[in-house]
């Protein structure tokens, strides 16, 4: 028997290099269930398949049992993830597992910068900027044109993102060590983190055990903005050339942009909780470098912005009635989101 739209439920997925997040909404807007997986990552090869069945698994049976709602319930199904290089092939995949986990729902992939848009701006023209485990900026302007900058990856690019912040917290504490570099605070801070009790114990923590996940690497953020809170010029320096890295990502994203006409600019992800030491040189130099643009708070997070394009594919306008549902919802939402 078939069920009115009403009693069909959505579900959203952020999946990132570090967590997986995952929310179950109605079709007017109100959240009623929220989960959390691993991490997704890249899945080319079948362990990060076997990495991306496990996340969407956890993340959606969590939101599914937080709701008290079958999975027969749920009607459309939208993932934005990471790692994403060929929508079509990869959809595929990540269709493919989320398909058994929801059979009856009409499942879209897509990479997770064009949610994360929607999430910031509603709708808006403007540039995400988005620094997490790694960097992006997605941008939308009057005419509809989308241009993306960064994104290429951990190995290559992620210049601003917490696993490149990471890397270089790491090699601060190399450089102290060898003479190279000025003592720092991040030295006690990041033996402790990989328990090692001096640099060539981290060393072979590095090599040989091959410690250096990037959510364990990236997780050293909030480790680099103690250290600045106590006036570490090391750690200070680290992050206002995240910011710098930043700003040239909104800036790449602008000049190719016709209609933006100044715009706003929406800072998102948790490297932007790393304090005024990111966050004052990052709105300063794009007070300089793009003047005619505006610093926006992003409206949603991540995840929100999954929901309301499954609820665009299941034909809903993103009308106040939806942006209101989900507001009102607020405190089952922030639940997924970092304190």
């Amino acid at each position: 028997m078939s069920r009115s739209p009403d009693e069909c439920f959505v579900v959203a997925v952020d999946g990132g290099s570090s967590s997986t997040r995952a929310l179950v909404g109605n079709q007017t807007g109100e959240v009623v269930g929220v989960g959390v997986g691993g991490p997704t990552g890249l899945f080319t090869d079948e362990a990060g398949l076997r990495r991306l069945e496990g996340a969407l698994r956890a993340a959606i049976g969590g939101a599914l049992k937080s709701a008290g709602v079958s999975a027969d319930r749920v009607a459309t199904a939208f993932l934005g993830l990471t790692g994403v290089f060929d929508e079509q092939d990869d959809g595929r995949k990540a269709s493919d597992i989320a398909w058994h986990l929801l059979p009856r729902a009409r499942i879209h992939v897509r990479g997770d910068a064009a949610p994360a848009f929607l999430a910031a701006s509603c709708g808006l023209p403007g540039v995400l900027v988005y620094s997490g485990t790694g960097s992006i900026a997605y941008g939308v302007d009057d005419r509809g044109n989308q241009v993306r900058s960064g994104g290429w990856g951990y190995l290559v690019d992620d210049r601003g993102g917490g696993f490149r912040i990471g890397i270089e917290a790491l090699e601060a504490v190399f450089r102290q060590s060898d003479g190279r570099g000025p003592e720092t605070k991040l030295s006690e801070v990041v033996l402790a983190h990989f328990a090692a009790v001096d640099p060539g114990a981290l060393l072979r923590l590095i090599y040989l055990d091959k410690v250096l996940d990037r959510a364990r690497v990236a997780a050293l953020v909030p480790l680099v903005r103690s250290a600045a809170d106590d006036g570490d010029t090391v750690a200070r320096e680290l992050l206002a050339e995240a910011a710098h890295r930043l700003v040239e990502l909104a800036q790449a994203v602008g000049r190719r942009l016709p209609g933006l006409y100044g715009g706003r600019i929406y800072p998102a992800g948790g490297v932007f909780r790393a304090g005024p030491w990111l966050r004052e040189p990052f709105d300063s130099e794009l007070a300089v470098e793009m003047p005619e643009a505006v610093v926006c708070e992003p409206a949603f997070p991540p995840v929100v912005g999954s929901y309301l394009m499954a609820l665009q594919h299941s034909g809903r306008l993103l009308d106040d009635r939806v942006l209101g549902g989900i507001r009102r919802t607020r405190r089952k939402w922030e639940e997924l989101e970092p304190s």
